[in-house]
């Protein structure tokens, strides 16, 4: 062997003997989950129905509200982070009259009116739905009004009312 071949064989050596016992890998999982703030409806407010009272079809205005049911919505369990919580109404609007929201049982020459606790109607169209209600502590809740809506130069025909509003919650 000669002496180049004996030099090349120990830096070979060397080499791989250094990685052998000198590099060691090591795979370090790191996790964690950033959240945004948020609130929870409080238990049955997330799942709630309105019911209105039973009327008499020929009790109705010539038009406008009647039969009216106020309720509570409420938002617990808010991050302390969380300075308000901003409602956003939406749903399927009544053809005639926008702000409304349609009626989508058989009844007929009605629909369904829905406002704030100023008596802001609350439009089924989404413009200028949403409501800003402050966070106390860790809570906010939103005070409405629901009641049927005579629908102008239409006749009120027998029969159920029913209607659906979409409620998004974000938060400030």
């Amino acid at each position: 062997m000669t002496l180049l071949t004996k030099i090349a064989w120990f830096l070979l050596a060397a080499g791989t003997c250094h990685q052998a016992f000198a590099d060691t890998t090591l795979t370090l999982p790191m996790s964690g989950s950033v959240r945004a703030p948020t609130c929870h409806w409080q238990v049955g407010d997330d799942n709630r129905t309105i019911t209105l009272p039973t009327l008499d079809r020929r009790n109705f205005p010539a038009s406008g509200a009647i039969g009216a049911v106020s309720f509570t919505l409420r938002l617990t369990g808010c991050s302390a982070s969380i300075a308000a919580a901003n409602f956003a109404f939406v749903g399927q609007s009544e053809p005639s009259n926008r702000a409304q929201f349609l009626n989508l049982g058989s009844a007929k020459g009605v629909a369904i009116n829905l406002t704030d606790s100023a008596g802001e109607t609350i439009r089924a169209d989404g413009t200028g739905s949403t409501r800003r209600v402050p966070v106390t502590g860790t809570s906010a809740q939103i005070d409405l009004t629901v009641a049927y809506w005579r629908l102008a130069a239409q006749a009120v025909e027998a029969g159920d009312v029913k209607a659906l509003s979409t409620i998004t919650v974000t938060y400030e």
